[in-house]
């Protein structure tokens, strides 16, 4: 049964006048499930790990995405073409974090009983991963697509930490280092890895 018949089911039991009906047949059939998230902060590191591992590249759309330094620097460096704004305000901000800024999304949402794990992440572009809410992607008619390789694409992140060691005074605006930090950090750990 679909959720929409459960729904015109438990309306034609109200109808009818029968309540308790109604409402054992919503918590049969498409019972509410209380959840309280937890507040959840990612990290640069923990972020830029994601993202790295899934070459800076949406897993649902497959656009390729910018470095957050890397978009922080252009905004430092041209704040009248490339504007940012802390709340990303419409009027004063480039849509460029809109559509290029990489997140980390659930792919089975915590609100839907997903875990906290590295298999639940991905890279998602802000766009698809507000588009996306607390859906499915089954629920959207989505597919997960796959991992890009970091050779394919590296989200200028490469650019971004060489531009902030010849520019450290730049690279010390805005919040920039803790970027930098984790940028460096992943460049570090794939180098070990024998990763180009």
């Amino acid at each position: 049964m679909g959720t929409h018949e459960v729904i015109a089911q438990a309306c034609a039991l109200l109808t009818n006048g029968n309540e308790v009906a109604a409402g054992r047949l919503i918590d049969s059939e498409y019972p509410f499930k209380p959840f309280l998230p937890e507040k959840r902060t990612w990290s640069a590191l923990a972020s830029t790990q994601v993202f790295w591992r899934d070459g800076f590249t949406c897993r649902y759309c497959e656009r390729r995405l910018v470095f957050p330094g890397a978009l922080r620097i252009l905004s430092t460096t041209l704040p009248d073409q490339f504007p940012y704004h802390p709340n990303w305000k419409t009027t004063e901000c480039h849509f460029g974090y809109w559509e290029l800024s990489p997140t980390v999304d659930h792919v089975v949402p915590i609100s839907r009983e997903g875990t906290e794990s590295d298999a639940n992440w991905v890279t998602a572009c802000w766009l698809c991963n507000s588009r996306k809410s607390h859906f499915s992607i089954d629920e959207l008619g989505w597919t997960l697509k796959r991992q890009s390789r970091i050779e394919e694409w590296d989200g200028l992140l490469r650019w971004f930490v060489e531009f902030a060691e010849s520019n450290p005074k730049t690279a010390m605006l805005n919040g920039l280092a803790r970027w930098h930090s984790a940028a460096s950090k992943v460049i570090r750990a794939a180098r070990s890895k024998g990763q180009p």
